[in-house]
């Protein structure tokens, strides 16, 4: 694998231009609160999406193509409001939302994303299934996507 391939940017450029998720999110210096890196900062609002480090590469590399495969986990986290609790917002079905939102617009649409040096061949998306949290406030889903890319000929 290239070191020079990091999907974060464009997996973030490409939720950036989903207003169906950007709509639902909290903010981040007045962005809709999309980070590449964990943990979030702190002045992050909810509901956020967190896109994780390679989760696994691969490559269907042949005699003269570069054809890595990369996976990568959109997750997207919120608050959820505990029993007697006052004066929060529940963002359990915007997270639902949001999930879904991002399985159907990656899944099999490998226009969505352009990765500079390659062709992206496919795209394929599972989930939303839930995410691990640390804090019992805290609601989380995961897409994991399967990224198959094909160095461009000219790079």
């Amino acid at each position: 694998m290239s070191a020079g391939l990091d999907l974060a940017v464009p997996l973030r450029t490409a939720i950036l231009g989903l207003p169906t998720v950007t709509d639902l999110l909290g903010t981040y210096v007045n962005e809709p609160s999309v980070h590449t890196r964990r943990p979030a900062p702190g002045e992050a609002t909810f509901p956020m999406i967190l896109i994780s480090p390679d989760v696994f590469v691969s490559d269907q590399d042949a005699l003269s193509t570069f054809r890595p495969v990369v996976g990568r986990d959109i997750g997207v986290y919120g608050r959820t409001v505990q029993e007697g609790e006052f004066g929060h917002q529940d963002d359990y079905r915007a997270i639902e939302e949001i999930g879904y939102a991002l399985r159907e617009a990656f899944h099999r649409q490998r226009e969505i994303l352009y990765v500079e040096d390659y062709n992206v061949i496919d795209i394929v998306a599972a989930g939303p299934y839930p995410a691990p949290t640390g804090d019992d406030r805290l609601i989380g889903r995961v897409v994991s996507l399967r990224i198959r890319l094909q160095r461009r000929l000219n790079s």
